[in-house]
């Protein structure tokens, strides 16, 4: 009880060494009084952040860690073990996610280089059959006491934040950006930027001698706006719903793409094996190579069971059926022939023009150029 030292008073009025002595010990007294009570008030206000640190630290929302060097977790806070529904001390972080190896390659930068302090990433990991997302800011802690503990290591701060919500708000805004409402197919905008990818791809493999014929093709619904008249939009957009899941599932390459280009017009755009649509013919001059593309049976059988597939009958109930066709414009670019998206949509698109004003067949086929 620092606080109920008092001074010596022995009532000594001589000035002597008796009094001399008097004096200096009680400036003893007085100073170790002070000493204690600032040490009291050192140690409570101590106490009391490190009780409102723990307290942020158990209570925060963010999970909070601290790595060694190696990885391994050293204090998780509540938020942490939650966050993973278990117990993480001792646990190798890195193994916690869906990609370890880009985990241990930020810490080991952290810890070995110099310059970086801070790495933020957005990391993805499997709880059962969800998919969830996590943002985690990385940083290193220094020892800056003049005199370096012994046997201390480097250790890593990691805070993360539980984005699982967010990612999946962005991921249905942007299908809803790219894709159509009714169909679900891409969009005209959506589309022509994959189209373009595409045929960039296209390019790429030739450069590696995989050579690939780039196919595009408009289609047209025929006597669709007549359904619409007698029936509604309704039966119309069900019909434009069942069109569009056929036109998926008749092609040929399961990575194609496939577009509502606008009404009851769709776009088609695939790449194909060179040697899957000569049944494996070798033909080098380009003129004859682009005749027997032309004259190919795999793809005039693709087109074909296309617009079969388009002509079925869709049953709108149990009273109703209703039947469309197809006017379709094909155009196939060649290995080594160079062409932008939109001059081949438009020689598509002119092709199915052509097809519907003469009505021969449901399609035309043309090498490009």
């Amino acid at each position: 009880a620092p606080e109920s030292i008092l001074p010596i008073d022995i009532g000594y009025t001589q000035k002597n060494e008796i009094s001399s002595l008097s004096n200096k010990t009680n400036l003893l007294i007085a100073a170790l009084k002070h000493q204690f009570l600032s040490e009291r008030r050192l140690r409570e206000s101590t106490e009391e952040l490190q009780r409102r640190f723990r307290l942020l630290f158990e209570q925060a929302t963010a999970g909070i860690g601290l790595l060694s060097a190696d990885g391994k977790i050293s204090i998780a806070n509540p938020a942490l073990s939650q966050l993973f529904s278990r117990e993480l001390d001792g646990q190798d972080f890195s193994q916690l996610f869906d990609s370890p190896d880009v985990i241990q390659e930020q810490i080991k930068l952290l810890v070995t280089a110099t310059g970086v302090s801070q790495i933020d990433l957005d990391l993805e990991l499997t709880v059962g059959t969800e998919k969830r997302f996590l943002h985690c800011l990385f940083s290193s802690i220094n020892d800056v006491r003049s005199e370096a503990r012994e046997n201390s290591e480097q250790l890593v701060e990691v805070i993360i934040y539980d984005i699982t919500h967010r990612k999946k708000r962005e991921e249905k805004a942007r299908y809803e950006a790219d894709h159509d409402s009714l169909t679900g197919l891409l969009s005209r905008r959506a589309g022509l930027e994959r189209l373009g990818q595409k045929l960039d791809g296209q390019t790429e493999k030739e450069l590696s001698h995989s050579q690939s014929v780039f196919v595009l093709m408009m289609i047209d619904l025929d006597k669709f706006k007549p359904v619409n008249d007698t029936h509604g939009h309704d039966v119309g957009d069900v019909v434009l719903k069942q069109v569009s899941q056929r036109i998926i599932a008749s092609g040929i390459d399961t990575d194609a793409v496939n577009i509502r280009w606008g009404g009851d017009e769709f776009l088609l755009g695939m790449s194909i094996d060179i040697e899957d649509l000569l049944d494996g013919a070798a033909v080098s001059d380009p003129k004859l190579l682009e005749k027997a593309l032309i004259d190919s049976v795999a793809i005039e059988n693709q087109v074909v069971r296309l617009i079969d597939a388009i002509s079925s009958e869709v049953v709108i109930n149990a009273e109703l059926s209703v039947q469309v066709g197809a006017s379709v414009g094909v155009v196939l670019l060649a290995p080594n022939k160079g062409a932008n998206i939109d001059s081949l949509i438009t020689r598509a698109d002119e092709l199915m023009y052509l097809t519907k004003k003469q009505k021969t067949k449901p399609y035309t086929i043309v090498a490009y150029g």
